[in-house]
């Protein structure tokens, strides 16, 4: 291969290399739009009148916000349903545009729940968004 198609052809690999970079910024960017979005929803959805408590764990409560960040939610509220159909019932409402995984426990399992070395850790690093009439 000549000089001059070297040179060319690190030029072409150099013009590859920065679009890359700089679509991967455009995706980071959208993607951190995104969660802080889900965010501020979070932070005003109508989950009903037994809404006790909406706050983040993990990754994101602790600053980080990348293309793998998702969102861990843990939601307190008064309800007569089993878990999983509150989960449903709840993922159903929010409809977040990112990904994210939901805890949602009635005030009395959370009570027996934040004694579990699981949720010891996460509420070390916990982000409350909203708080209502909570005695703990």
């Amino acid at each position: 291969m000549s000089l001059e198609a070297r040179r060319k052809e690190a030029e072409r690999m150099s013009r590859t290399e920065n679009k890359e970079k700089t679509d991967l910024a455009t995706l980071r960017a959208r993607y951190q739009k995104r969660l802080k979005e889900a965010v501020d929803k979070l932070r005003t959805v109508d989950l009903g009148p037994g809404l006790r408590r909406i706050s983040l764990f993990g990754s994101y409560a602790r600053g980080r916000s990348d293309l793998r960040t998702d969102l861990d939610i843990l939601i307190v509220m008064e309800s007569d349903k089993p878990y999983l159909e509150r989960i449903q019932e709840v993922r159903s409402i929010l409809s977040l545009t990112v990904d994210y995984d939901l805890l949602c426990y009635t005030p009395e399992e959370f009570e027996w729940m934040k004694e579990t070395p699981f949720l010891k850790n996460a509420l070390a690093n916990e982000w409350v968004l909203r708080e209502i009439g909570a005695s703990w």
